[in-house]
């Protein structure tokens, strides 16, 4: 057991940092027999064209093996 932590007193120094845009593509995949055995599912893009055009393309992918369970997919910026 570590009795004793670190702290880090912040200098002063100001720095600039970069930061990129992030979309997720989130749905519920099937994961057993029930109903309730899904799992939780997400890609990540860094165009909101892409995380759309992959979005349309798994709602087709759905709707081709007629899944029924989990079939809302959102696309978040993250």
């Amino acid at each position: 057991m570590n009795l004793f932590k670190k702290l880090f007193i912040p200098t002063g120094v100001k720095q600039e940092l970069a930061s990129y845009e992030n979309w997720s593509v989130r749905w519920l995949s099937r994961n057993g027999q029930y109903i309730g055995d899904t799992q939780k599912e997400a890609e990540f893009f860094t165009s909101k064209e892409d995380a759309e055009m992959f979005a349309n393309e798994l709602k087709e992918a759905f709707k081709l093996i007629k899944h029924t369970s989990g079939t809302k997919v959102e696309v978040v910026k993250t």
